[in-house]
C-alpha cells in the first residue's frame, strides 16, 4: 500500500466532510453530525477556517448523555463534559489530520495509533479539503488486490 496516497481514496465514500465553527453549540453539533447517516466525525475550524480539532459521534453522545458515561470517564473528564458549551470545549489535544500526498499506509498507522476510524484531510494552511476513513482504505486495498490477481 506504500505507493497509494490519500488523494486516491478520500472521495470514495465521503464527498464532503462536515465542518463546524468553534463556537457552535451542542444542538448545532448534533444537527451537523446527523444530517448524513455516513458521518461519524465532524471537524472544528477557527475563524480563519483552519482545523483546530475533531469531534466524534461518541464525544457528542458522552456530552448529550453524561449520566451514561462509563466509570473511567468520571473525574476530570466528567467535569469537563458537564461544562461543554461550544464545539471548541469538546476538543481534546492537538488536531490529527492527513494530507493528500501522504501514503495510505502512514495514515492508516496514525489512525490505528489513535484508535480512530476517520481523519480530516487538510491543505498546507490546515483548511479541511476532505476526509479519509477506514472503509475507503479497504476499498483501495481490495481494488489493488483484485488488479494484481488479474495481472498474474
Amino acid at each position: 500500500m506504500k505507493k497509494l496516497t490519500v488523494a486516491r481514496a478520500r472521495k470514495l465514500i465521503i464527498e464532503r466532510p462536515v465542518i463546524v465553527h468553534k463556537d457552535e453549540t451542542l444542538p448545532e453539533l448534533v444537527l451537523a453530525i446527523t444530517t448524513d447517516p455516513k458521518t461519524r466525525s465532524i471537524y472544528v475550524v477557527d475563524d480563519n477556517e483552519r482545523l483546530i480539532g475533531m469531534i466524534t459521534i461518541h464525544d457528542i453522545i458522552n456530552v448529550a448523555f453524561p449520566t451514561l458515561a462509563t466509570l473511567d470517564t468520571l473525574g476530570y473528564r466528567a467535569s469537563k463534559l458537564l461544562s461543554v458549551k461550544t464545539a471548541e470545549d469538546m476538543i481534546t489535544g492537538a488536531p490529527i489530520y492527513a494530507k493528500d500526498d501522504e501514503p495510505l499506509e502512514d495514515v492508516l498507522q496514525r489512525m490505528i495509533d489513535h484508535n480512530i476510524e476517520e481523519l480530516p484531510v487538510v491543505d498546507d494552511n490546515l483548511h479541511v479539503i476532505g476526509e479519509i476513513n477506514l472503509l475507503e482504505m479497504l476499498i483501495v486495498w481490495l481494488e489493488k488486490l483484485v488488479t494484481k490477481e488479474f495481472k498474474d
